[in-house]
C-alpha cells in the first residue's frame, strides 16, 4: 500500500461474475480490478450495479448506487461498465459526490460507449498505448492511459510445477480460434483448449493458473475479425460473423493488448501470442514473449519452442521478471489514483 493510497477511499462499481452470470465464476473485473483495491487504497467498497438492476430493476439500481455512494463518501469512484447499467443522470450525480473514473478495458472496441461516458464522468481510461492520441482526435480530452495488468495474489509462479501439457489455450470459443486450433492439430501438435464454448468447458481461476504454469506453450489467440482466405473458405461461419459484426457496427476491427498478455508470464508460463501494435511497449518481443504473425508463422514458432527447451525457459523467466516488475494491477491502480486525485477534470458535458 502506498502512503498516498492509504488516504484514499474508493467505491468500485463492477460486475461480480463473468458476463453477470454467477455460474460462470468471478468476472475479470472482480479478480483484476476490484480485488487488488484494498491492498492499494486501504478503504474500498464495491457494488455490482448490473446484479442490482437484474434483481430489482433499472430505477432501483440507480437509487441504490447513489445512496451507497453518499453513505460511503468515497474520494474516487471507479465504474467498470458492462452495458448500460448506470444511466447518464446517475453518473452525473456521482460526479457531485466524488471524481468518477469510467474504467474501460475495451475502449477501442466500444467507441460510442467511450464517448458517452467521457461526457458524464470526470475521467475515462484507455488500455491502448495509442488511445490517448486517438481519443483526442475525436475531441475526448479526459482520458487516462491505464493498461491491463494482473492480480499478483492470484497469478503467481510455482518453481515446483511440472510440465504436463505441450500446447494449451484458455479463452472463450470463437470461429477463428477454433480454426486455428484445428490447423495446429493437423500440423501434428497436441493442443488442449478450455473456456466458454469449448468441449473441455471452463477452468476455474486456480485451474487456469495451474495450466499456465504447466504448459510448455501457452497460446494467446486473437478473437478479432479475421480475413485469412483459408479460414473463410473452410469456416463460412467466420465470414458470416464478420459480415454481421460490420453491419451492426460493433466489429472488433483492431487488435488489443489484453489481460492474458500479462497473466501468463506472471505465472511463469511461456507465451506465444498474436502480434499487436503496442505489445513491444510492455515486453521485448521474442525475448520476453514470443509472437506469431499468421498461421504458418505460428506453426514455425511452435516447432522452435517445443524443440528448444533452454530458449523457451529463458523467454518464460524473462517474461515473468518483466511482468512482476512493471505490470501488476497494484502498480496500475497506484498510477491511476495518482492521476485522478490531482485537480479534478470536469466532465465534457454533451
Amino acid at each position: 500500500m502506498t502512503p498516498e493510497g492509504a488516504r484514499v477511499r474508493v467505491l468500485s462499481l463492477a460486475l461480480a461474475y463473468d458476463y453477470g452470470i454467477e455460474a460462470q465464476g468471478p468476472s475479470f473485473e472482480a479478480v483484476n480490478l476490484v480485488a487488488p483495491l484494498p491492498r492499494v487504497v486501504g478503504q474500498a467498497h464495491t457494488l455490482d450495479p448490473w446484479a442490482i438492476r437484474q434483481a430489482a430493476g433499472m430505477i432501483a439500481a440507480q437509487e441504490k448506487v447513489i445512496a451507497e455512494a453518499r453513505k460511503f463518501q468515497p474520494d474516487v469512484i471507479i465504474y467498470a461498465p458492462f452495458q448500460d447499467e448506470l444511466a447518464p443522470a446517475t453518473l452525473r450525480q456521482l460526479t457531485e459526490i466524488a471524481p468518477t473514473v469510467a474504467y474501460l478495458f475495451d475502449e477501442a472496441w466500444r467507441p460510442a460507449l467511450a464517448r458517452s461516458l467521457a461526457e458524464v464522468c470526470n475521467w475515462i481510461t484507455t488500455s491502448a498505448p495509442e488511445g490517448i492520441e486517438r481519443l483526442q482526435r475525436i475531441g475526448i480530452s479526459n482520458a487516462i492511459f491505464s493498461p491491463f495488468g494482473f492480480n499478483p495474489c492470484v497469478y503467481t509462479p510455482d518453481t515446483n510445477a511440472k510440465l504436463g501439457h505441450d500446447v494449451t489455450f484458455v479463452g472463450r470459443v470463437d470461429p477463428y480460434r477454433q480454426w486455428l486450433v484445428s490447423q495446429i492439430k493437423r500440423a501434428g501438435f497436441r493442443v488442449e483448449a478450455w473456456g466458454y464454448g469449448w468441449p473441455n468447458g471452463r477452468l476455474r481461476t486456480h485451474e487456469m493458473v495451474a495450466t499456465f504454469r504447466t504448459s510448455r506453450v501457452n497460446l494467446n489467440l486473437s478473437n478479432n475479425l479475421q480475413w485469412d482466405l483459408r479460414y473463410l473458405v473452410q469456416r463460412p461461419i467466420g465470414l458470416a460473423k464478420n459480415v454481421r459484426a460490420l453491419v451492426k457496427g460493433n466489429a472488433k476491427t483492431c487488435e488489443m493488448v489484453k489481460g492474458r498478455h500479462f497473466e501468463i508470464p506472471a505465472c511463469g508460463g511461456y507465451q506465444l501470442s498474436y502480434n499487436v501494435a503496442g505489445l513491444d511497449r510492455f515486453f521485448r518481443l521474442n525475448q520476453e514473449i514470443a509472437i506469431y504473425e499468421n498461421l504458418n508463422h505460428l506453426v514455425e514458432q511452435l516447432h522452435l519452442a517445443l524443440d528448444d527447451e533452454p530458449t523457451r525457459q529463458r523467454v518464460a523467466l524473462a517474461g515473468q521478471t518483466r511482468a512482476w516488475a512493471e505490470h501488476s494491477m497494484d502498480l496500475r491502480l497506484q498510477a491511476l489514483l495518482k492521476a485522478v486525485t490531482q485537480p479534478v477534470h470536469p466532465p465534457r458535458r454533451g
